[in-house]
């Protein structure tokens, strides 16, 4: 997952090339962690997505899972979760 996180970041493509890729690795991160089976790979599941999301489906689902809205089952998500989502959003502390 970690690899996935700086991959994207670090990665040497052109941005049309990554943007090409986010919506493979996005969906690639959501079967992961909709198909887990413990606790620790949805959060590292998890982690990655909200770390590299880029596309609008996925950073809408992370607003509503933000807004608690939505649940990731399976997923207790703790306060520091909830921070780590809200600068992203409107209403969160950095809009």
């Amino acid at each position: 997952m970690r690899t996935a996180r700086t991959g994207v970041d670090r990665a040497p493509a052109p941005a049309a090339e990554r943007d090409a890729l986010a919506p493979r690795l996005e969906r690639v991160l959501r079967q992961g962690l909709d198909s887990a089976q413990t606790s620790s790979v949805k959060s590292a599941c998890f982690s990655a997505l909200r770390d590299t999301a880029v596309i609008p489906p996925t950073l809408q689902w992370l607003e509503r899972v933000w807004r608690k809205t939505e649940t990731v089952p399976g997923l207790v998500l703790a306060e520091p979760d909830f921070i780590s989502l809200a600068p992203g959003f409107p209403g969160g502390p950095a809009s």
